[in-house]
């Protein structure tokens, strides 16, 4: 038997969601799948707490590694990256569990305005799919990467890659601010430092009115 574990909906006239379904197919999976079945599993419990999913498929794998000897042949896709990441799941040296990849290239590009990774004009990157699978762990699923292939917004990926590292690096997540925010500080600070430099504002009309005309801007 094939047994798969693929794509789901929601069954509206069952009052099913789509993890309810998920689970279902997974049910009859764990039921019916012999050593001579081909079991094929795709992102299982997505739809989901990351937890309950990431604890429900690294007790199935663990399942079937315990009973090895009447286990079925199972494909899983996972974007699951804690399995790996806390060693959660392992490979064997009996070959009872291999990890596998879909190989991709990060390709050079002219650097342009649009430039995402690094945040800069200088590292503008273009991801290229390999369609080869290679031993071993994809460490990133370049989520962003793909939005922008998708013709997502730039201002929406520079914002995401901003949160994907301040996440990286255990800090927290500045608000996000227009483009004209910048411009205002800087005048706000170009104001102080007249204002607390000397007292040249006070006796040069030139230097007043240039302080007068900045304030006025900065109020409005």
């Amino acid at each position: 038997k094939i047994l798969t574990r693929i794509h789901c909906s929601d069954d509206t006239h069952s009052s099913l969601s789509t993890y309810s379904r998920d689970c279902c197919q997974m049910s009859y999976l764990l039921r019916n799948a012999t050593r001579h079945s081909l079991c094929l599993i795709d992102e299982f419990g997505k739809g989901t707490w990351n937890k309950d999913g990431i604890a429900l498929m690294t007790a199935i794998l663990r399942s079937w590694q315990h009973h090895a000897e009447c286990a079925p042949k199972v494909l899983i896709a996972t974007h699951f990256h804690e399995l790996f990441q806390y060693d959660l799941v392992r490979e064997t040296s009996l070959a009872i569990v291999r990890f596998f990849f879909m190989n991709i290239h990060m390709q050079e590009t002219d650097a342009d305005a649009d430039a995402v990774l690094g945040g800069g004009a200088t590292a503008s990157k273009k991801l290229v799919f390999l369609y080869k699978v290679k031993r071993g762990i994809c460490a990133n699923a370049f989520g962003v990467e793909c939005a922008k292939s998708a013709g997502v917004e730039e201002t929406v990926l520079r914002r995401a890659k901003e949160i994907m590292d301040c996440i990286a690096d255990r800090r927290a997540i500045e608000p996000m601010q227009d483009p004209s925010h910048q411009a205002l500080i800087a005048t706000a600070k170009e104001i102080q430092h007249t204002l607390t430099r000397n007292d040249d504002w006070k006796n040069d009309a030139t230097t007043f009115t240039r302080l007068i005309e900045a304030i006025k801007n900065w109020q409005s």
